[in-house]
């Protein structure tokens, strides 16, 4: 409980913060384009159990099926009590907007952040500002800008941190595309000694169809590029992604990993095996396995991991739906002296064409129809590419944010590393459906150092795949 109500007050406001919960939805604008007198189905109700805690989350909206107030309670001693309240505020019809969040501290809610957007009139997020409560006035920390193409492609992205009460340039990051839009360079920079500084960059190609058919990430040391992985995709004749192999440099390329899809006749997936390089040979490691309604949707998602030569259940999730296809219950459990036992992981939630992730062991949703007037048909605030954010606060402690963007249904995997290269921390390893997300990460157990974090996602329907790193700093 402690934990979670220092989480709240460090993360940014638009978000939905739970007791024991990692995984969150940003972007309280609709992902999809709604036109005139058009209606969907909003969640109404949504209660989360853990391990450790119960919450419930009521939502308000307005004519735009926008969020204008949510409560977050959590269940002590006998009852539902007031926890957190976001409350937005809307100036016009492009989005800008203001959320404040509140925390309830002895008896009445009290300031805590507040986030203010602004976007053009395609739903591009333009200028992002975050700020803090403390002694009684706002004060900003964080300031963000961005600049877009004729093809509203993300060309740059400035971020400045508060310091030293001045808000100072941080990171900077810049885009090139191809002429059908596709994203051939990615450079991160950071601001070090009054001058940007080369961190990370990839390098992507292309086939048919815009299929990414490499991704070469490099990072900068001893003034010079270095190589680090090479990411290899196959493909089948529908353009879904076959196999994912991914090389590591020393001296030449090594075999490292390796990643095998399979599909049933609607080109769902239902069957993802992971294996290893070892020995001069493949091994395998971890498989999931699906089973999906008629609509796509995933009932069962089944881990296995490689134990004795033999394939052993690990863990296990099931979804329910209602006649409208939106999710309405969720049940996670663990394999254990041979019987499955309830275990908090993950849940991500697609309520009209929007994400929510949640962690816990059951879930539990009730929705309501709202008529969305006054929403220009013209606005489209659909995410248009796969990008990976830089995480914030960073550097960080305990907690910090990673957001990232998909355009497509996907299979997402989203892991931390030190700086030796091992991989510490799993976040995310699941289909996604298209829309933004945000992952808290906790590191209360870690060192002071450089940390990794890197995303792979595999396009469900398309095929099309992205993978991305980037570096935090965790200072304690």
């Amino acid at each position: 409980m402690k934990t979670t109500l220092l989480l709240a007050v460090i993360l940014f406001t638009a978000m939905n913060i739970f007791p024991q919960t990692e995984f969150v939805r940003i972007n309280p604008k609709l992902n999809k384009t709604a036109a005139p007198q058009s209606q969907i189905y909003l969640p109404d109700t949504l209660i989360l159990y853990t391990i450790n805690d119960s919450i419930r989350m009521s939502a308000s909206y307005n004519q735009a099926g926008q969020f204008t107030q949510r409560l977050t309670e959590i269940w002590a001693g006998g009852k539902w009590n007031n926890y957190l309240r976001n409350t937005w505020t809307y100036f016009d019809a492009n989005g800008n907007s203001i959320n404040v969040l509140q925390s309830w501290l002895g008896g009445q809610w009290v300031n805590s952040t507040l986030d203010s957007s602004t976007y053009d009139t395609k739903g591009n997020m333009l200028v992002h500002m975050f700020r803090y409560w403390s002694n009684g006035a706002w004060k900003d920390s964080i300031y963000s800008t961005r600049t877009y193409d004729a093809n509203e492609n993300m060309l740059t992205d400035l971020g400045k941190f508060l310091t030293n009460g001045q808000l100072q340039n941080h990171d900077r990051t810049t885009c090139t595309y191809d002429g059908a839009g596709n994203m051939l360079t990615y450079l991160y920079e950071t601001w070090t000694n009054s001058q940007w500084t080369n961190s990370i960059q990839y390098t992507y190609t292309y086939g048919g169809n815009r299929n990414v058919l490499t991704s070469f990430y490099q990072y900068w040391q001893n003034s010079q590029w270095n190589n680090g992985t090479l990411d290899t995709y196959t493909y089948n004749g529908n353009g879904k992604v076959l196999t994912l192999l991914v090389q590591s440099w020393s001296g030449s390329w090594t075999n490292a990993s390796k990643s095998i899809y399979t599909y049933d006749a609607n080109g769902y997936a239902v069957n993802w095996l992971e294996q290893y390089w070892s020995m001069g040979q493949w091994v395998n490691t971890t498989q999931f396995t699906y089973t999906n309604n008629s609509s796509g949707k995933v009932l069962t998602a089944l881990t296995q991991i490689w134990q004795n030569s033999t394939w052993t259940n690990y863990q296990q999730s099931t979804s329910t739906y209602d006649a409208n296809g939106n999710q309405i219950t969720g049940y996670n459990s663990s394999w254990s002296n041979s019987s499955w036992i309830p275990i908090d992981n993950n849940f991500v939630i697609n309520i009209n064409d929007g994400n929510y992730y949640f962690s816990g062991y059951a879930i539990n949703i009730s929705y309501i129809l709202v008529n969305t007037t006054g929403v220009s048909s013209e606005r489209n605030n659909s995410v248009k590419d796969y990008l990976l954010f830089q995480n914030y606060p960073n550097p960080f402690n305990p907690s910090t944010c990673i957001n990232y963007s998909l355009p497509a249904d996907s299979r997402v995997t989203l892991e931390v590393y030190n700086i030796a290269g091992e991989r510490i921390s799993q976040l995310v390893n699941e289909e996604q459906s298209a829309g933004n997300y945000s992952v808290a990460f906790r590191s209360s157990k870690l060192s002071s150092g450089v940390y990794f974090y890197k995303i792979t996602a595999v396009g469900k329907a398309s095929g099309n795949n992205f993978s991305s790193i980037k570096k935090m700093i965790l200072l304690k």
